[in-house]
């Protein structure tokens, strides 16, 4: 087993000496990984298959040529009555105004509208609170924002390093609203992936937290 070393590596050895003809549980690819001298454990070796995307509908390993691909872990049938993502999003300390827009569109699997809602809450409260109606978007955001003649500022400007900060939210809030809300306004997007939406719905409200935190200049 030499160059072993990570739980994907592992189940590529497995792959490469066939040791996948027989189905295998998970219990069983545990106790081959721990008979060998490795310890991991259940919860790296799923998020090694789902990398090297190993695993079909089946629960059966395809003949796919593995290629790494980002996921989160699973949620296994019968594990629990509530899915792991919607206690994660109920633990989460979001901005009451994005979980009030978001809640309930996430929590019945409507994540695209969850994303979008959340994004365009932000560019309303932006409006509300600069007092700026005529400009809309990514427009809105680097004319409110801007660090030389701002009409909301996160700091007093006085640094280097706080016109800086000014800057970077400047074009943070800007790239959100042409990067996340800007392509689901704009066509139909299926996103299935609950894991990636919470990802985006913490973007939204980290940066309503931000505006609340803004004064007028």
């Amino acid at each position: 087993m030499k160059g072993v070393k990570t739980p994907t590596d592992f189940i590529h050895w497995m792959w490469k000496f066939e040791l996948f003809k027989n189905e295998l549980s998970l219990c069983d690819i545990e106790n081959i990984a721990n008979g060998n001298g490795y310890t991991f454990k259940k919860p790296a070796i799923i998020m090694a298959l789902k990398r090297a995307e190993f695993i079909t509908k089946t629960g059966k390993l395809s003949n796919d040529v593995p290629t790494y691909k980002q996921s989160y872990p699973p949620v296994l049938e019968g594990e629990e009555d509530t899915p792991n993502y919607v206690k994660v999003f109920e633990s989460l300390d979001l901005h009451y105004k994005v979980k009030d827009v978001c809640e309930n569109l996430f929590k019945d699997g409507h994540y695209a509208e969850a994303i979008s809602n959340s994004f365009i809450k932000l560019i309303d409260e932006v409006k509300e609170k600069s007092g700026i109606m005529n400009k809309e978007g990514v427009d809105l955001m680097h004319y409110v924002f801007n660090e030389k003649d701002p009409v909301l500022k996160f700091n007093y400007l006085l640094t280097r390093s706080e016109i800086d900060e000014q800057t970077g939210l400047r074009f943070i809030f800007a790239g959100a609203v042409a990067g996340i809300r800007n392509p689901k306004a704009h066509k139909v997007i299926k996103q299935k992936d609950p894991w990636r939406t919470l990802e985006y719905l913490c973007v939204a409200s980290l940066l309503m937290k931000r505006l609340d935190e803004s004064r007028k200049a």
